[in-house]
């Protein structure tokens, strides 16, 4: 389910998106990510779909899995609607 803040789309799913397009660029499944992150596979899938708060810890071990600033996974999030 996507909840919209206003015209936004809901964070979890910009996260999750942004997640999704960063591990596909650099070629990585989910599978892989879930490894360097040491985090369960089936955990990655539900939270790039949005389907899962995270935690900043965990979003943070996925950062740093993918090589990119947490900054990257979080832009597009309307802070405003938070």
């Amino acid at each position: 389910m996507v909840c919209y803040y206003g015209s936004r789309m809901d964070p979890k799913t910009v996260f999750g998106r942004n997640m999704r397009r960063i591990r596909r660029a650099q070629r990585m499944t989910q599978q892989r990510l879930a490894e360097v992150a040491r985090l369960h596979t089936s955990y990655i899938g539900v939270v790039e779909r949005g389907e899962r708060n995270i935690s900043l810890m965990d979003m943070t071990l996925i950062a740093v899995a993918l090589n990119t600033p947490l900054a990257d996974l979080v832009e597009g999030i309307p802070f405003a609607a938070l």
